[in-house]
């Protein structure tokens, strides 16, 4: 993918390139061309399997070197050399075979069963075309179409396959009972087994095809885009007889695949395809029917004249979109930050109220809860009630606040009595705010007994004022 967007953009600066240029060109047409191409697309080796799957997409890109000479304007031919690569790949879910083997010993029936088995084939080719080459006449494109043949050398080929496990054990007749695990005649599952081998193909051949568009940049340069089809003729792989895709010959029992192109599963015959799109960029050189540089000489000067204002018109024009481009970068900065000056003073607007309104909910859930509690009780009273109900609302509407509930006694009554109480009158309130809603991690009680007095235990008013309830956030997230 990376490549074909690399050659997208390669056409899009060329065609820009064009447009930019007011040079005059003729329709002419140079002897020679030496080019350099680079094509992007689907390259695939073609089989067909009895099951399994063959995707048909293998994308990879290929590089070539062109010469073309041309007879006139509109025909020639070309050749060169081009690499290219070519991809297969089978995979399967499930493949159980069996056959006949020996273990050293006596003859049996060897069953595997094979599950998620993969392969994938590569196929590097050095290519030498012969085309005819064919195109229109045109002062800046030209459109052209080539065909013809190629052969193809193999520089390297290779198979790779592997599988997620493979379950094997053997039948002998002899006890006519099935063996399912012995290391030794290698019965038994195996996992993530994988196999690379190298193979050798034979010289293909190919029929092939280009069209598309060329692009005149400059008197010494063309870009050609367009579309190439490349079909192999013959079969670049040498039938042999079939063989087991698992291979059990004791004692050198080897588990790694071979190629489902050598069993079975697979037709013998395998055949290249490529097509894609091709960019091109050609050098032209030599003479042509009619020579550039004296046609240059022959020009009438008020069309170059004419010429060389549409450029200057050209390049003004090209100053003033700048210009413009520029100033409305400048009005896009500044907006911008403007924005992030503006979002900046709400943050710290709303963080300062936060922090306020923290603070003021802090104040109120820390606030004693008076709940005229007689000696001993621990029950809630309306006006108890209606402070939890705030305290709750408040906890309900800051989930990040966690809280300890305390409970208070006067100075009547022993230390456990008044632990017991203490104890009690906290967990009726924390009862209550469950009640509410609020979630029981979010709250712990705990008990000071009469050891944090409000005020001294001397009236029976201010014993009564120091029963009595606390909430402390303990907790802010």
């Amino acid at each position: 993918m990376k490549k074909f967007i690399v050659g997208i953009v390669t056409l899009w600066l060329s065609i820009s390139f064009v447009k930019s240029q007011n040079f005059v060109i003729q329709q002419v047409q140079t002897r020679h061309e030496i080019g350099i191409d680079l094509g992007v697309g689907i390259h695939n080796l073609m089989y067909k399997a009895s099951f399994g799957q063959v995707p048909f997409l293998s994308y990879d890109a290929r590089g070539s070197i062109n010469y073309s000479y041309y007879f006139n304007q509109f025909a020639g031919v070309g050749t060169g050399f081009c690499i290219t690569n070519f991809y297969g790949q089978f995979w399967a879910d499930k493949i159980t075979d069996s056959y006949t083997a020996n273990d050293g010993n006596e003859d049996f029936v060897f069953h595997y069963t094979i599950k998620e088995y993969t392969e994938k084939q590569s196929l590097t080719v050095l290519q030498i075309p012969l085309l005819f080459r064919a195109q229109t006449g045109g002062r800046r494109i030209k459109f052209y179409f080539a065909a013809g043949g190629k052969i193809g050398f193999p520089l390297s080929g290779k198979t790779t396959s592997g599988f997620e496990s493979i379950t094997a054990f053997g039948y002998f007749p002899s006890v006519d009972s099935n063996i399912y695990f012995s290391q030794n005649q290698g019965f038994g599952s195996y996992n993530d087994l994988s196999s690379k081998k190298n193979r050798k193909f034979k010289i293909s051949y190919y029929v092939c095809a280009e069209i598309g568009a060329k692009w005149i940049l400059s008197e010494k340069f063309a870009l050609y885009t367009g579309f190439y089809f490349d079909y192999g003729l013959n079969n670049v792989i040498t039938p042999s007889e079939a063989e087991n895709l698992i291979n059990y010959e004791h004692p050198y029992i080897d588990y790694h695949p071979n190629s489902v192109w050598n069993t079975s599963i697979c037709e013998q015959k395998v055949k290249p395809l490529a097509v894609g799109l091709q960019f091109s960029l050609a050098f032209l050189t030599g003479n042509a029917a009619l020579n550039m540089k004296e046609m240059r000489h022959a020009r009438d000067i008020s069309y170059l004249q004419r010429c060389l204002e549409e450029r200057q018109e050209a390049e003004q024009e090209r100053k003033n979109k700048e210009k413009a481009e520029q100033a409305r970068a400048e009005r896009e900065r500044k907006a911008q930050e403007e924005m992030a000056e503006k979002q900046r003073q709400i943050a710290e607007a709303q963080a300062q109220l936060k922090k306020a309104i923290d603070a003021e909910n802090i104040r109120i859930l820390e606030s004693p809860i008076s709940g005229d509690y007689t000696v001993g009780s621990s029950a809630l009273t309306e006006a108890g009630r209606l402070a939890l109900d705030e305290k709750a609302q408040i906890l309900l509407d800051n989930p990040e606040f966690s809280i300890e509930v305390i409970g208070h006694t006067c100075n009547i009554g022993t230390d456990i009595s008044n632990m017991r109480i203490g104890t009690m009158r906290a967990e009726v309130a924390r009862q209550y705010l469950l009640s509410k809603g609020v979630p029981s991690e979010r709250i712990t009680v705990t008990t000071l007994r009469d050891t944090q007095p409000l005020v001294a235990n001397d009236t029976e008013e201010n014993r009564k004022k120091n029963r009595r309830v606390e909430i402390k956030v303990i907790k802010k997230e």
